[in-house]
């Protein structure tokens, strides 16, 4: 079977460097190989003009790290135009809208969104509940239908049986009222509002379809417990259950291709008909899909290229772990020799103080040096006239003691 190539859009809400490039997986996702795909910026006030988005077979809302409820420009004015696209009742483009996106979707069209109820910091692979109105919804009923088609999906058989997904979740918020209009199709523990639509135009998904699991533990993982928004035992938790739990993320995006009118048994030049009599007749059973489908594929590719890059963001963050460390010890080696330098400086400084208070003093002494050696000269002449002095004397002494040597007669 032959298709005419769609055109579609992201509008990207996820400005953060380490996720720059996440809008290349939808179109490894979602649609064909030779769709187009056009990106705006709506973190920086790009939006679709509202009056040719009709050229487009869906539009795609990103997740964001921002909040629904922060004030900030952009996501007023993109909570504004989703009010503006749903409101237009010939708009044949549908929407689907990922986690920040189905938040802010909600909040547009008069629903309520707040923290989790709990507090905490949900980073798992959830297990869904769908209720009986997803059950009947065509896009649903044309993947979970492979498990009765011949297929040899287990994931399908597990779908069509016990009506459960496991999806990739990443969020501190929710939404917490779901707007007038809007169908619930599926809860969990954590959100009692996972899956939601507007009639036939809006998909709405707490979840993250379009992320791997190596995307979650390099790039929000490991920061969440870093950053301690997630405690030791909620980080521990968290990785187990990453690691541990396979996510249903390709039937969740076959599901999404099946909304958006690129299954099988839709043409994209119609995202509303799948063969009119089997869409609008529930007594007749869906049609297929393909047992190796294009987006499984895809997924396989995607997955396989997620561990890949997950891998690497390991071995060069601890490569840079180690850089770290090397640069941080030659660090205090400098810091520790600066200090050294510095305590010699001083001493040094010291020491010509010293020698410039010696020389002054010795300066000032030499007059005093010369008068000095002037008395030892003169004592040296006074104790040489006081040893004659005293021979003398000596000498006097002795003649008057001593018997005179001879006397006159008489």
């Amino acid at each position: 079977m032959s298709f005419s190539p769609c055109r579609y859009a992201v509008l990207d809400c996820e400005d953060a460097a380490k996720w720059k490039g996440h809008v290349l997986a939808y179109n490894k996702l979602y649609g064909r190989p030779d769709d187009t795909w056009d990106v705006y910026e709506c973190y920086a006030g790009q939006l679709p003009d509202l009056d040719r988005v009709s050229q487009y077979q869906a539009l795609f809302v990103t997740g964001s790290h921002c909040g629904a409820n922060d004030d900030l420009d952009w996501i007023h004015n993109l909570e504004a135009w989703l009010h503006a696209f749903i409101a237009q009742p010939s708009q044949q483009t549908r929407l689907v809208a990922l986690c920040f996106g189905s938040q802010l979707l909600a909040k547009a069209l008069g629903g309520e969104v707040g923290h989790n109820p709990d507090g905490r910091f949900v980073l798992t692979v959830e297990h869904i509940q769908v209720t009986p109105a997803f059950e009947q919804k065509p896009y649903y009923r044309t993947v979970a239908s492979s498990a009765t088609q011949g297929s040899t999906s287990d994931e399908a058989a597990e779908l069509r049986q016990a009506g459960t997904l496991r999806l990739i979740e990443s969020h501190g918020d929710q939404v917490l009222r779901l707007p007038d209009g809007a169908e619930l199709l599926a809860s969990s523990a954590t959100a009692p509002h996972e899956v939601w639509a507007v009639g036939k135009r809006a998909l709405a998904l707490q979840g993250h379809p379009e992320l791997s699991i190596p995307d979650m533990l390099s790039k929000v993982h490991t920061d969440l417990t870093q950053n301690g928004r997630l405690s030791e035992a909620e980080s521990e938790a968290s990785e187990a259950a990453l690691r541990g739990v396979n996510p249903d993320s390709h039937l969740v995006n076959d599901i999404i291709n099946a909304f958006i009118g690129c299954a099988p048994d839709a043409a994209p030049s119609d995202p509303f008909a799948a063969g009119a009599a089997s869409r609008t007749a529930s007594t007749e059973t869906p049609t297929a899909a393909p047992t190796d489908s294009i987006n499984t594929r895809k997924q396989a590719l995607y997955d396989k290229a997620g561990e890949t890059v997950g891998a690497l963001a390991t071995a060069v963050k601890a490569q840079l772990d180690m850089t770290c460390s090397e640069y941080q010890t030659l660090q205090e080696l400098n810091t520790a020799a600066a200090m050294q330098y510095s305590r010699l400086t001083a001493t040094v400084a010291q020491a010509a103080d010293h020698a410039q208070a010696v020389q002054a003093h010795a300066h000032a002494s030499a007059p005093l040096l010369t008068v000095m050696n002037d008395v030892e000269r003169k004592l040296a002449l006074l104790e040489t006239d006081i040893h004659a002095l005293d021979v003398a004397s000596r000498e006097m002494l002795h003649q008057l003691t001593s018997p005179a040597t001879s006397r006159g007669h008489g």
